[in-house]
C-alpha cells in the first residue's frame, strides 16, 4: 500500500500538506496528521522530497547493498549519470572517476553511452513510420509511469526503445560478463524501480546523495585527489548522450536538423506533461511529432536527489560544455520494451455523497466552499473525496479547524461561572458572556439578549472604571489584580494582557453573590482551619523538641555528678 521507494519520518512530519500540494498526482494519504506516499498512485518523481520544508521524506537507502557487494569483493561498474558534473563541481572527472575506484568499484562508465544507443535507436523507429504521428519519449521512468498510469491512452505513443541506463547495463553485461555488477549513480528515485522491475542488466541504483554520504564515511574527497592522471572512462567516451539531462538535450543528440525533419516538443515538469498530453489530441500536423518528456522541471539537472545551490543557468551550462561531437553508431538495441497502461484513476464518488462530506467540515453552501488548497487539494471537493477515500483528515481543513476553534472558544466563554469581557485599544467590546452582561447591569443585559456577545458597543457605556484596561492595554502589564464596588456589588476582577496594544481581558466575580459568598466563607473558614492545624503542629514539634533537648540535659547532669558505681 505505502510506497518503498519514499518513507516518511513521521517525527519530522509536521502536518503542513505541502507534499499533498506539490504532488502532481495526490499520491499522499494523511493519517494520524503525518503524511505518507501510496505506491499505487505515485510515480516516483520525488518533488515530495525535493519540497518538503522539514526533510522529513526520505528515498530509499541502498547504502548497505552497496557496501555489503565491496565487502564480498563484487566487480563493480558504476554507471554515472551525466549530471554528476554539478555534484562534484570544484573536482575534474578524472578526480571523480578516481573517487570511485577508491570506494572499490572496478571502473566507471557514463550512462550517456545509453543515452547514445538510444538516440540511434529512435531515429530507426521515427525513419520507418509513415505519416504524421505523435511519439513521445521514454528516457525518463517517472514520465513513462505517468503516462501508463494516468494516460494509458497514450502509451503504445512511447519510443518503444530501452531507457538510457537499461541500454547502458546491457551494453557493459555483454562487454564484461554477468558476473559484473552494475551499479547506477544519479539524481532520480524513479531508477530505484526502474532497477527493481525492469533493468536485469542494472544490479542497484543509488542517489548522488547516498554517494557523497559513502564518500564521506570513506573520508574520500574527489577535490582533494591527486596522481588521477590515468583515470579514464572504461569503454568509450560518450557523444551527444550527455545532453539528455537538459529540455531538448534529446533533439539536440537526435539530428542536427532535427527542427526541419520534425515537429518537437519538449515538457518537462508533470503539469506541464499533463497540459501536454490532454492538449495532444487536438494537435494537427503535417509532420512527425516527437515529444520529449521529463518529470523534473529542467529536466534530470533538477532531480530531487541533486545539489541545489546552484543555479538552474550554472547547471545547464556545465552540462552543456561537455557536449561531445562522438556519435556512436556502433551499438543497436531496437527491439526494446513494451509499456503497459495501468490506468489509475480518481475514485467517482456520488454527487450526494461529496456534499454530506463537506457538510461534516463546516461547508453546507457554495459560498463555504473556498477552494483555498491550504489542506493540498485545489478544491473543497477533491479534499471531500479524499476525505472519503481515506487519504485526508477533517482537520487538514484550515477553515474548518479555525470554526472549531471558535465554537469551543465561544462555548467556553458562555458557560464561565465568573464574567469575562474582552476590549481592543478602541474601547470597543470584541466578546462577552451573558455573566458579565448581568453584572453590569440591566441595560447590558437587555442588549445582549439581542445582540449576544455585544459585539462593537462601547465598554464605557456600562462601566465607569475603563482606566484601569487602558493602564493594561497601553502600559503592557500583563496582569492587573483589582477588588472593586460598581453598584453596590463587590467585585473581585483580573485584568490580562491577550495581545499587547491590541487587545485585554477582563474577569469579573460578584463576592456579594449568595452562593458566592457562601463560597467564600467556606473557604476562609478552611483557611483558618489549616492555619491553626499548622500552628499547633509547630507548637506540638517545639514542645516536643525542648523536652527532649531537657531529657538529654538532665541526664548529662546526672551522670556527671551522681554517685559511681562500684
Amino acid at each position: 500500500m505505502y510506497s518503498k521507494y519514499i518513507k516518511t519520518e513521521n517525527t519530522a512530519c509536521r502536518d503542513c500538506y505541502k507534499c499533498v500540494r506539490e504532488c502532481p498526482v495526490k499520491a499522499i494519504e494523511i493519517k494520524d496528521e503525518h503524511a505518507t506516499v501510496l505506491d499505487e498512485p505515485c510515480i516516483l518523481c520525488g518533488h515530495c522530497v525535493l519540497v518538503c520544508p522539514n526533510g522529513a521524506k526520505k528515498v530509499r537507502d541502498d547504502k548497505d547493498a552497496f557496501t555489503e557487494m565491496i565487502a564480498n569483493e563484487e566487480k563493480i561498474i558504476i554507471s554515472l549519470a551525466p549530471s554528476f558534473i554539478n555534484e562534484f563541481k570544484d573536482a575534474n572527472t578524472k578526480q571523480i572517476i578516481k573517487a570511485f575506484e577508491k570506494m572499490g568499484a572496478f571502473g566507471v562508465s557514463e550512462t550517456a553511452l545509453g543515452a547514445d544507443i538510444v538516440t540511434n535507436d529512435s531515429r530507426e523507429i521515427l525513419d520507418g513510420e509513415d505519416g504524421p504521428i505523435i511519439n513521445y519519449t521514454s528516457a525518463c521512468p517517472a514520465a513513462v509511469y505517468y503516462i501508463e498510469k494516468y494516460a494509458p491512452n497514450s502509451t503504445d505513443k512511447i519510443l518503444a526503445t530501452l531507457s538510457p541506463l537499461g541500454a547502458h547495463g546491457k551494453l557493459l553485461k555483454e562487454r564484461f560478463g554477468d558476473e559484473f555488477k552494475v551499479v547506477f549513480v544519479g539524481p532520480c528515485v524513479a531508477k530505484k524501480k526502474e532497477v527493481d522491475e525492469k533493468d536485469d542488466s542494472v544490479d542497484l541504483a543509488l542517489t548522488f546523495s547516498e554517494v557523497k554520504e559513502i564518500f564521506t564515511v570513506l573520508d574520500i574527497d574527489p577535490e582533494k585527489i591527486h596522481n588521477y592522471e590515468d583515470a579514464e572512462f572504461i569503454t568509450q567516451d560518450a557523444g551527444k548522450g550527455n545532453l539528455y539531462p537538459i529540455e531538448n538535450g534529446f533533439f539536440k543528440s537526435l539530428f542536427t536538423k532535427y527542427n526541419t525533419v520534425y515537429n518537437t516538443l519538449s515538457y518537462s515538469g508533470i503539469g506541464r506533461i499533463f497540459g501536454g498530453l490532454k492538449d495532444s489530441e487536438c494537435i494537427k500536423s503535417n509532420k512527425k511529432i516527437v515529444v520529449e518528456l521529463l518529470a523534473c522541471e529542467g529536466g534530470c539537472i533538477n532531480g530531487p536527489c541533486t545539489t541545489q545551490d546552484l543555479s538552474f543557468t550554472e547547471k545547464v551550462v556545465n552540462v552543456m560544455n561537455r557536449d561531445n561531437e562522438i556519435e556512436n553508431k556502433t551499438e543497436k538495441y531496437s527491439v526494446c520494451e513494451s509499456y503497459e497502461a495501468q490506468n489509475i484513476k480518481k475514485s467517482d464518488h456520488a454527487d450526494i455523497d461529496i456534499v454530506n462530506k463537506l457538510r461534516e467540515i463546516g461547508k453546507k453552501n457554495q459560498e463555504d466552499e473556498l477552494n483555498c488548497s491550504g489542506c493540498g487539494y485545489d478544491s473543497c471537493r477533491d479534499f471531500a473525496a479524499a476525505l472519503l477515500d481515506g487519504k485526508a483528515e477533517a482537520t487538514m481543513c484550515v477553515s474548518y479547524m479555525r470554526k472549531l476553534a471558535q465554537n469551543k472558544a465561544a462555548s467556553l466563554v458562555k458557560t464561565m461561572p465568573v464574567g469575562l469581557v474582552i476590549v481592543d485599544k478602541d474601547g470597543k467590546i470584541v466578546e462577552c458572556n451573558e455573566k458579565f452582561a448581568k453584572i453590569v447591569g440591566e441595560e447590558a443585559h437587555a442588549m445582549y439578549e439581542v445582540m449576544p456577545g455585544l459585539e462593537g458597543a462601547t465598554l464605557s457605556k456600562f462601566i465607569d472604571f475603563k482606566d484601569l484596561f487602558d493602564r493594561v492595554l497601553h502600559a503592557g502589564t500583563e496582569r492587573l489584580d483589582r477588588d472593586i464596588t460598581f453598584k453596590g456589588k463587590k467585585l473581585q476582577s483580573t485584568i490580562f494582557t491577550i495581545d499587547k496594544g491590541e487587545l485585554v481581558g477582563r474577569f469579573f466575580q460578584d463576592v456579594t453573590e449568595p452562593s458566592v459568598a457562601r463560597e467564600k466563607v467556606i473557604d476562609d473558614t478552611a483557611t483558618v482551619i489549616r492555619k491553626n492545624l499548622e500552628t499547633v503542629q509547630n507548637i506540638a514539634y517545639l514542645l516536643g523538641e525542648n523536652a527532649a533537648e531537657t531529657e538529654r540535659v538532665l541526664t548529662s547532669i546526672k551522670t556527671a555528678f551522681g554517685p559511681k558505681e562500684d
